[in-house]
């Protein structure tokens, strides 16, 4: 898996957006999952948005494929590798 990540990914812009979809909805757990094979293209705007996420009750969960430092927005997101090998039936 040649490729790394560098920085083009709108997870802030994201989250955000996500938010606003799902602030009418009247369940009781409102659970976002982030799947991600790269790095967010600002940081701290994406640290800013998992903050406010969490202060308004979204439960955050998220994988970064290829990118071990989604894990620093927060324990519940976690990164994987995957191997470069694949099975096919």
């Amino acid at each position: 898996f040649p490729e790394i990540a560098y920085g083009m990914t709108p997870m802030a812009e994201s989250l955000w957006w996500v938010m606003q979809q799902m602030c009418p909805l009247r369940e009781n757990r409102k659970i976002i999952l982030i799947i991600t094979d790269g790095e967010p293209d600002s940081i701290s705007a994406a640290q800013e948005a998992f903050k406010q996420a969490w202060k308004k009750g979204f439960e955050c969960y998220g994988l970064g494929i290829m990118w071990s430092s989604i894990s620093c927005f927060s324990s519940s997101l976690v990164a994987v590798a995957f191997t470069t090998s694949f099975v096919t039936m």
